[in-house]
């Protein structure tokens, strides 16, 4: 029984003090509570890790899967836009998400562009004679497909003419004439500045992305922007990303997974030893009857 007491002991970190007047049963019955507790910390680690092993290999899948259909040339924009746009062009009109027609042409301003536009980059592109079907159209859609611009080029002609000099309208380009005239509609006010210059704009924004309007400065949030989706550039940038992040959530996967296994390992191994330890009970019993006997 004291062998199989130190084996057990052994499992624990630090080991178990015995008492010197520690009866045997009662230093069982210790070492049963100690190795006990350990099992239940090392099945709880066990879990916790099984739990982000699988959160990480949904991460994966999906990053995969996502890089699968970049490689493809298919960009996996927000739900409501791919929506809208299927249900357009179900009925026969032309129709493009803007993200897909413009380009950032200066790197240096591209978060200022893509984060100025924010969701406008998702805005759904159609020509001018079309907008009151596609309007209609989108009228009679559910309520739940919401929160998609759906710009009357027509009617931004003339605000697209008077795009300024020194806005962000020329940091954009597109090949789409439609397109076109929407970018230079709402950036065209849109001025570049620094911090010392941002408040004599009425509309503004510095390349690191502190804005201006309204007399009120904003700095747009980095999530807003840290996803470039405008053109060639941002598929690329994408797919740069992507390729990074998969071999990152590799690397954690394997690390989750080696502290689940060391985990079950250990609580395997303590569970085995409270096993042992209570099986030998019947044998301290016995040592200790037959140690009265010959007393």
């Amino acid at each position: 029984c004291a062998l199989l007491r130190d084996q057990c002991s052994a499992l624990l970190p630090g080991g178990a003090a015995a008492s010197p007047d520690e009866s045997e049963e009662a230093a069982i019955d210790r070492d049963i509570s100690l190795l006990d507790d350990a099992r239940s910390k090392a099945e709880a680690e066990s879990h916790e890790a099984q739990l982000a092993l699988s959160a990480t290999d949904g991460a994966l899948r999906e990053c995969a899967a996502e890089l699968d259909d970049l490689e493809r040339g298919i960009r996996r924009f927000p739900e409501n836009s791919r929506r809208l746009l299927d249900e357009l062009r179900a009925q026969g009109i032309e129709a493009w998400i803007l993200a897909e027609l413009a380009e950032a042409t200066n790197d240096d301003w591209s978060d200022a562009v893509e984060g100025w536009l924010n969701t406008l980059r998702f805005a759904i592109i159609v020509p001018p004679d079309s907008f009151q079907q596609a309007l209609e159209l989108y009228n009679a859609l559910p309520r739940s497909l919401g929160g998609v611009a759906l710009p009357n080029v027509a009617k931004l002609r003339g605000r697209a003419d008077g795009a300024r000099k020194g806005s962000l309208a020329e940091l954009v380009s597109s090949d789409n004439p439609w397109a076109a005239t929407y970018l230079k509609a709402v950036l065209g006010d849109v001025m570049t500045a620094d911090i010392a210059t941002l408040k004599s704009y009425d509309k503004a924004i510095t390349r690191e992305c502190m804005s201006y309007s309204g007399h009120t400065a904003m700095r747009v949030r980095e999530e807003v922007y840290r996803e470039h989706w405008l053109g060639r550039a941002g598929r690329e940038r994408r797919l740069e990303f992507l390729r990074v992040e998969l071999a990152r959530l590799r690397g954690e996967r394997d690390g989750h997974e080696a502290r689940q296994r060391e985990a079950a390992g250990k609580a395997r191994a303590y569970a085995n030893g409270v096993r042992s330890l209570y099986e030998a009970k019947p044998l301290a019993d016995a040592s200790m009857e037959a140690g009265r006997l010959e007393g």
